[in-house]
């Protein structure tokens, strides 16, 4: 114990004899901890944190560009897979309540909720009778969309609104742990 006792004075007293070397010494030791950090909250978010899904481990993300009809053509086709499609960032025109506003958004597959394990919080998800021509008049909201654009309104559902221009009844609200 009085080893470590000595060497912890013979540091102290070479640290404050060579006051440049110091700070060089802390803000080193500062930018490594604070990049340690850092490198482990990406990992951690990326790699380690298990997806917020039903069953991440049995999720497949094929990117690219597929045609409507392609998926599903290969959603009836499937009999071991389920298939479900999104568009992602596509902007849209949201009117309906007050001043119309810009959005980010996706168009999604009616069975992309029941793939990932959601249900809305306020309403209901999509069904497969919404992809039906003519019975896909329907929009579920972004539960920050819901909060911002129609102040957390809980009879939301069942309004209609305007999405570019086009009629679309709110049939629900997603949590807010959502994310497409």
């Amino acid at each position: 114990m009085q080893t470590l006792w000595q060497d912890v004075k013979y540091a102290l007293r070479t640290l404050a004899k060579y006051p440049g070397f110091s700070v060089v010494a802390v803000v080193t030791l500062a930018l490594g901890i604070g990049c340690n950090a850092a490198v482990f909250s990406l990992v951690n978010s990326v790699l380690l944190r298990p997806l917020r899904y039903a069953q991440p481990n049995e999720l497949v993300r094929v990117s690219g560009f597929y045609p409507k009809g392609a998926v599903v053509a290969l959603q009836q086709m499937s009999r071991n897979v389920e298939i479900a499609a999104y568009t992602a960032d596509s902007e849209f025109n949201i009117s309906g309540q007050g001043e119309a506003v810009r959005v980010t958004g996706s168009i999604v597959s009616a069975n992309l909720f029941s793939v990932l394990g959601n249900e809305a919080a306020l309403g209901r998800a999509l069904r497969a009778s919404d992809d039906q021509l003519g019975r896909d008049g329907v929009v579920v909201l972004s539960h920050a969309l819901w909060q911002n654009k129609f102040d957390s309104d809980p009879r939301i559902v069942g309004r209609v609104i305007a999405i570019n221009g086009e009629a679309r009844e709110v049939i629900g609200v997603m949590p807010a742990r959502f994310q497409s």
